[in-house]
């Protein structure tokens, strides 16, 4: 795999009384948002993982591995219900750059150790 791409949220209620911050980190782009108050964690890692997937469509490269620490937002995409509209676009998306030759692995990791771009993808949630 050529290209690593991580994602990462913070609950910024426990930070400063704030919302969830999504971010995404791929190479030397680092992408932030702020998400609604009323946003679930479960949400906020699944917009993590969509913003992952926006990047690597706009990347010339063909092969990418996107870490993410949720367990059950993984779940959710490999499984074939598709309650949340999140969801059914991700899938839809990555079906989309996979059959157009894009390799795109989606690994789960407890925690962010040693992962190339975990120190911007905290620093972007904290702001």
């Amino acid at each position: 795999m050529q290209s690593v791409t991580i994602t990462k949220i913070k609950h910024r209620r426990f930070l400063d009384g704030g919302p969830f911050a999504a971010a995404v980190v791929h190479n030397n782009i680092t992408k932030a948002v702020t998400l609604p108050n009323k946003a679930s964690i479960f949400r906020a890692e699944l917009y993590a993982i969509s913003l992952a997937v926006t990047l690597i469509h706009r990347s010339k490269v063909k092969s990418f591995i996107v870490f993410s620490d949720s367990m059950s937002s993984l779940k959710a995409l490999n499984g074939f219900k598709l309650k949340l509209r999140l969801v059914y676009g991700i899938k839809k998306d990555y079906t989309h750059h996979t059959n157009s030759g894009k390799i795109i692995v989606m690994c789960w990791i407890p925690n962010y150790v040693n992962i190339r771009g975990n120190e911007r993808a905290d620093s972007a949630t904290n702001q």
